[in-house]
């Protein structure tokens, strides 16, 4: 067993002497060198080529490029991709820009396979607290919905709401109840913790996620699609 400093240099004289003969070669970025680097990574990848770029981010850019431009079955726009909850912008921005869709964490398991309008829970709402001009609107959310007011998310400085917020409120409501909040609001399914129980049906579940469907007959359901947004 190797042991390496944390702070220490794994660079040989190997490395240094290829650094120096850039240095003097004064082609850093499309000389020989890097032209012997990919022929020799292609090489290694069994593939007829390959493309060093500047960085990471450039070299996400191009392989969602390369995705979307594929002459079988490229990605088209509105195609979901799933991505790391947390991340760098650059692992976002490449799938943005070529108008893709992105999910994240278990929550892609329930988007995927439901595509439908989904109610999530308090904890996993963020950014209320920057909320200006839709406020009167989502006020009424949090109190209808969530049994609090957007007054008392911004006094708690947290910008979202606590993870248990509304649990009390969703664990009693009847499915009557739900119901009225499906057509009041045009939602047709809610998220929670698993470790939440609603009296709605499971359409969905993952080990940390709950997908509850609010029955609504089909009469009611095409109001709710039809209606303008309040």
């Amino acid at each position: 067993m190797t042991a390496y400093a944390v702070a220490d240099t794994s660079w040989g004289p190997e490395e240094r002497l290829a650094i120096q003969r850039l240095v003097e070669d004064g082609r850093f970025t499309m000389g020989d060198a890097v032209r012997g680097f990919e022929e020799a990574f292609a090489a290694r990848l069994g593939v007829r080529h390959a493309v060093m770029v500047n960085s990471g981010s450039s070299a996400n850019l191009m392989a969602v490029a390369a995705l979307v431009h594929h002459p079988s079955r490229p990605l088209q726009r509105g195609d979901e991709v799933i991505v790391p909850a947390l991340s760098w912008a650059t692992t976002y921005s490449p799938l943005q820009q070529y108008g893709l869709k992105l999910t994240a964490g278990d929550l892609h398991l329930i988007q995927l396979r439901t595509r439908r309008p989904v109610l999530l829970d308090g904890g996993a709402l963020d950014m209320l607290a920057y909320i200006s001009e839709p406020a009167p609107y989502v006020d009424r959310i949090l109190r209808e919905v969530y049994g609090t007011d957007l007054d008392a998310v911004r006094r708690a400085r947290r910008g979202t709401l606590a993870p248990e917020t509304g649990r009390d409120l969703w664990e009693r409501r009847t499915p009557e109840e739900w119901r009225g909040i499906g057509l009041a609001f045009g939602v047709t399914s809610v998220v929670t913790p698993r470790a939440w129980t609603l009296h709605l049906p499971v359409a969905a579940a993952t080990d940390t996620l709950a997908l509850y469907d609010i029955r609504i007959d089909a009469t009611a359901r095409a109001t709710v699609q039809a209606a303008p947004a309040r």
